[in-house]
């Protein structure tokens, strides 16, 4: 079984043999070829420690378990590093909880979010950090700056949206530090700040200097998927989800569908903002307090996207604020509403029951916490009764998957393999046999624009153009692909096969649940842009620097400590 739903990876043995040791902007087996320059921070980190992995001679199967398993322990550690600092035992233990166990991130780890569940997992170690070495203001420390550079470069290659939205959120802490103590100590701060941001641009030099001095950063953007009109469309959640710590697509997390607000969500935004009335000017805390309040207002406000209220100013950022057309998903922006959350809940339950007279019975003086528990449970009652698939439910390999696979590792001929509508999760594509979605070859169709054209001359003609040796129609094992009022209908899968059957393609008899075509006329061409040689250079160039800072950082930490 493998935790391969939606979003998340899967790969063959074959396919980690093919992975280089060295990032590459260019994806050959993908399509007419893929400029991956704008993803290459997170595609070759994932590449490199799967490859690792694989060395050391683990099995994709185990590898898998490793990165999903792993992200939640790291998320339950850092929530629970994060809540030590603010909060006693038994307090800190429902930061974790809070943090670790919500729909947003129940939802990426059914959904297959890798890079985002890990990246939301790591936040909390490398923002506690940071509030400490804010806090205690003991002037610069070469190590502690470098230190700090490695952990933002971490999260940066986790999801470099993640480490955008961290820096936004510690400028605003030390913005609270600074009214509170005024500009002493200000320079050394951002000394401090200087040589962290040094060490994370230095060691992500593999992907920014082709980007910024090769125009390989954005290459690969789709302008449909930067034009702003996509935020209406993008923009899921409305304030009372976001507010509310509610994802918009829980429980069944059906892309674009949005469901009713569920009210005992609401005493979450009640809880977590009545930790404002138990501060006073000599509360420990105060200041942390009412930053993590702050922060969460900021989060629900930004979650919500272009809807109401003041949807403008959304829009308005995502145009004109430097990084933020990153966030055409505004739904990363739960992050912060979870994070503050976990700490000013707790906050709130702390102070209910030191107003609880009885101390003598554990019950009654633990009540609120009892009470909050059963509730959290009751919350997320859709994963119990089953009603959270993706990744809850482990998928199978199917047998044709690994038959295909084969078929293509077997036959040297180059050609594309053409998937309708689009891939499955199990599909083999390489540099010999790159995978071609519908919409690539036929912009726009739908599947019953294609069955329509598969009965004109036009369509074998276009395959040959294409290159293209096989067409596929998935099995669809999620029933994701053929849906009908977002319930899976199999009356346009068969609809599509027996459009199919009728053409020169050759149907192979072999496979039953995958429905597998040849065509045997075809001319298989592959032209790279001008311009990748020129990109290709400066990210080896970036990658010398990148091991470069890695090493020198390493060795900064190791001269520290021995002095």
């Amino acid at each position: 079984m493998y935790f391969s739903a939606g979003d998340g990876p899967f790969y063959f043995a074959e396919t980690i043999r093919n992975l280089g040791w060295l990032p590459v902007i260019w994806r050959a087996d993908e399509g007419f070829g893929a400029n991956h320059g704008f993803r290459l921070w997170y595609d070759y980190a994932l590449q490199l420690v799967i490859k690792i992995l694989s060395s050391l001679g683990m099995s994709w199967w185990w590898i898998d378990k490793l990165l999903w398993v792993g992200a939640g322990a790291v998320a339950v550690y850092g929530s629970y590093t994060l809540g030590k600092y603010f909060f006693k035992k038994p307090y800190v233990y429902f930061v974790p909880v809070i943090y670790a166990v919500n729909s947003y991130v129940l939802l990426l780890f059914a959904g297959g979010q890798l890079g985002v569940l890990w990246a939301y997992a790591y936040i909390p170690l490398v923002l506690i950090a940071c509030i400490r070495a804010i806090d205690d203001h003991r002037g610069f420390s070469l190590s502690h700056a470098v230190r700090r550079g490695l952990s933002l470069a971490l999260l940066a290659a986790l999801d470099l949206r993640f480490a955008y939205l961290l820096m936004g959120a510690l400028a605003l802490y030390h913005l609270f530090y600074r009214l509170k103590h005024g500009i002493k100590g200000f320079w050394m701060s951002m000394l401090d700040v200087g040589v962290s941001l040094l060490v994370t641009v230095g060691i992500h030099a593999f992907w920014i200097l082709p980007g910024v001095l090769a125009g390989g950063g954005s290459a690969g953007l789709d302008n449909e998927l930067t034009n702003p009109g996509m935020l209406r469309f993008l923009s899921f959640a409305d304030f009372s989800h976001a507010i509310s710590l509610l994802h918009p697509n829980w429980p069944e997390n059906l892309f674009g569908k949005i469901y009713f607000l569920q009210p005992e969500f609401l005493a979450l935004p009640f809880l977590a903002f009545s930790s404002l009335l138990f501060i006073k000017p000599k509360t420990d805390n105060r200041k942390q307090i009412t930053f993590f309040a702050l922060v969460a207002l900021l989060g629900a406000f930004l979650a919500k996207g272009v809807n109401e209220p003041f949807g403008g100013i959304f829009q308005w950022m995502f145009t004109h604020v430097p990084g933020f057309v990153m966030f055409r998903d505004p739904t990363k922006f739960y992050v912060f509403i979870a994070i503050s959350y976990s700490v000013l809940i707790p906050f709130t339950l702390n102070h209910l029951a030191k107003r609880i007279i009885s101390k003598k019975s554990f019950i009654i003086y633990h009540s609120p916490f009892i009470i909050f528990g059963v509730f959290w449970l009751f919350t997320i009652r859709a994963l119990f009764v089953g009603d959270v698939r993706g990744n809850f439910r482990p998928m199978q390999l199917p047998e044709e998957y690994v038959q295909l696979k084969n078929l293509f590792v077997a036959d040297p001929i180059p050609s594309r393999t053409l998937w309708i509508p689009q891939r499955e999760k199990f599909a083999y594509t390489s540099d010999v046999h790159p995978l071609l979605y519908a919409d690539q070859l036929f912009p726009g169709a739908s599947v019953s624009a294609v069955i329509a054209l598969a009965e004109t001359p036009d369509f074998m003609t276009m395959l040959a153009a294409a290159g293209v040796g096989y067409i596929v129609v998935p099995q669809d094992t999620q029933q994701r692909l053929f849906l009908n009022d977002y319930r899976y209908d199999s009356k346009e899968r068969d609809a599509l096969i027996a459009a199919l059957k009728k053409t020169p393609l050759v149907q192979n008899s072999a496979f039953d649940r995958v429905a597998v075509f040849e065509n045997h006329e075809f001319t298989f061409a592959s032209e790279l842009p001008t311009s990748l040689g020129r990109q290709q250079r400066f990210t080896n160039i970036g990658l010398t620097i990148s091991i470069l800072s890695l090493a020198t950082s390493v060795g900064v930490l190791a001269f520290q400590r021995r002095k």
